[in-house]
């Protein structure tokens, strides 16, 4: 029981010094890739709507041409920025995902195809 009372005084005091956690080094990457898991979602639902897969994804966050249905923006443009505020990167074909797509960000150095790029091929 003393155990349960403790730990979250060491929470709120560690915090309060501002000591840094394995928490907020891995907030970027983490976030980045749910944030992929996201857009891959709504890339689903944007081919169910239109029958294929964006061109862009600046054609992602805009209204299609001639929807085939009532349309509703299924992200909003700064969605597509990563958590170093680039833009998430999409090609179609994909080089890691030949039969599908690549999305990713290129990763807190911002450079593309260094070792942390996080994409969805991983």
């Amino acid at each position: 029981m003393s155990v349960l009372l403790f730990l979250p005084l060491l929470f709120f005091f560690t915090d309060g010094l501002g000591l840094p956690s394995f928490e907020d080094s891995c907030d970027d990457n983490m976030g980045t890739k749910s944030r992929i898991k996201t857009i891959e979602i709504n890339m689903v639902r944007y081919r169910t709507l239109t029958g294929q897969f964006p061109r862009t994804l600046q054609d992602f966050a805009a209204k299609p041409e001639n929807p085939p249905i009532e349309w509703r923006r299924l992200m909003l443009p700064e969605a597509l920025l990563d958590h170093w505020g680039e833009p998430y990167q999409y090609r179609n074909p994909g080089l890691k995902n030949p039969n599908g797509y690549d999305l990713f960000s290129k990763g807190p150095d911002k450079t593309e195809g260094t070792e942390d790029d996080i994409g969805n091929w991983q």
